[in-house]
């Protein structure tokens, strides 16, 4: 019986260090970062023009849309990620890239939470049925 008393705790440590793997990724690991978008949920996205989101310091977020380049503020709790305030200049885009431009702000401005997957960052948005998914520029999509 003595195995079995000793093994208790050991079994307990594991468990507390397979739930502390599973906690978000700190915010420090978002701010300062650059993105760009590779999907629309489950629609691909145009790449020239480059949709782009950048996190140049903690609560602003800064990027090209399609055609015009957009700024907001956003805050991080855990892995929740709120972006508001959003403003975007207001140049005219022909029609595919447009209606593209529509589509990911609407997701962005609806964002929900984030995941970090290494070079690969995952918006959940209530806009959308699956993330919008990026990577670090240089990065090609898989």
């Amino acid at each position: 019986m003595k195995t079995r008393t000793h093994l208790l705790p050991a079994l307990l440590a594991a468990a507390a260090l397979t739930a502390s793997c599973a906690t978000p990724p700190p915010a420090s690991l978002v701010w300062g970062s650059e993105w760009q978008l590779q999907a629309l949920g489950d629609q691909p996205v145009l790449h020239r023009p480059l949709a782009t989101l950048n996190f140049p310091e903690p609560g602003r977020i800064a990027g090209n849309g399609s055609c015009n380049r957009f700024f907001g503020s956003a805050s991080i709790d855990g892995a929740n990620l709120r972006i508001e305030q959003t403003g975007m200049t207001r140049m005219a885009c022909a029609e595919p890239v447009n209606a593209q431009e529509m589509r990911y702000m609407k997701a962005l401005t609806a964002a929900q939470r984030f995941e970090l997957l290494g070079d690969v960052l995952l918006i959940h948005s209530s806009a959308l049925d699956k993330p919008l998914r990026f990577v670090k520029p240089g990065i090609r999509d898989e």
